[in-house]
């Protein structure tokens, strides 16, 4: 099999579309790797590597951030300092900020 029947074949159909109801209900919004992965398959990776992948592409990107946090420290805390542990019987209700 070739790269390009292999990449014919799992090209997109309609019901991996972001536009479709089950994307637009839940209202999610696929990052890149929701199209990168969909090419791994052809290209022959198993679908357990799929996850170390992504993870190893953004790893220069946390590390960068990590380096700039130790490096330059300007964002200190400034909020409340430590608080004591209310149990949950007694906690406030809050309304969720979502839905």
């Amino acid at each position: 099999m070739t790269i390009r029947s292999s990449i014919s074949r799992w090209s997109w159909s309609a019901s991996c579309s972001p536009t479709t109801i089950l994307f637009i209900e839940r209202k999610l919004y696929p990052n890149v790797d929701f199209y990168s992965g969909s090419m791994f398959r052809p290209l022959g990776l198993p679908p357990a590597m799929f996850t170390p992948i992504f993870a190893v592409a953004r790893t220069v990107g946390w590390v960068a951030q990590w380096n700039e946090m130790i490096a330059d420290p300007r964002q200190l805390y400034t909020g409340p300092g430590e608080r004591d542990l209310v149990p949950i019987a007694e906690r406030t209700a809050y309304r969720p900020l979502v839905g």
